[in-house]
């Protein structure tokens, strides 16, 4: 190092990756055909979620499945570095109408968590991250960065994918516009022998 050159290390960060997917007329068209034919029950305010937890075993969606499998490939094997193989494991659709929103929470028996955009107002409807530890100082900052944040907010659009650590908080941020917000959510865990030693486990899902 030069003298007085800082370096800043994120110490053992929570990565959250964030692509764009693009399909064509016809994937679009199969997606939203899957949206629709689904059954649906109230999970919060002007909320909804599919019965179902395993649409992308829906035929008509295995290119979904396969893009999707593609980035949680990436997002753990090239950015974390992870030798193990990934799997999805539960899959289901959230509605979201007008003066919607879902509280903070994180997704249970899943190593990771992800979250596909089909449709949404580009103008005013984000997702929230939240950091609920307890800090011991009250402290007020000039500027909020990613250093010092405990509350991220991304403005969410069709075909933005964010993959994150399941246990992170997490929140729909409430619907102000009359368009219905729609989107698919989706759970990740190792497959196959993990560990090793007196610390391996074998994992077959579903």
């Amino acid at each position: 190092m030069k003298e007085n050159e800082k370096v800043i290390y994120p110490l053992f960060s929570k990565v959250l990756s964030k692509a764009e997917v693009r399909f064509n007329d016809s994937n679009w068209k199969a997606i939203k055909k899957a949206v629709k034919d689904e059954t649906y029950k109230n999970v919060s305010q002007a909320t909804s979620m599919t019965e179902n937890c395993h649409v992308l075993d829906d035929p008509n969606l295995k290119f979904l499945h396969k893009r999707l499998t593609f980035e949680i490939k990436a997002h753990c094997n090239m950015f974390l570095q992870h030798k193990d193989k990934f799997k999805i494991t539960t899959s289901w659709f959230t509605k979201t109408k007008k003066d919607g929103y879902s509280d903070f929470h994180n997704h249970s028996n899943s190593m990771f968590s992800g979250v596909f955009y089909v449709q949404t107002n580009e103008e005013t409807d984000k997702i929230a991250f939240s950091d609920f530890k307890t800090s011991t100082w009250l402290l007020e900052f000039k500027e909020q960065n990613i250093y010092n944040s405990q509350k991220l907010l991304i403005p969410t659009y069709p075909g933005l994918l964010l993959i994150f650590p399941a246990d992170v908080f997490h929140r729909i941020e409430p619907n102000v516009q009359s368009g219905e917000r729609i989107s698919m959510a989706f759970n990740v865990v190792p497959t196959g022998t993990i560990g090793y030693n007196d610390s391996s486990l074998t994992l077959k899902c579903r």
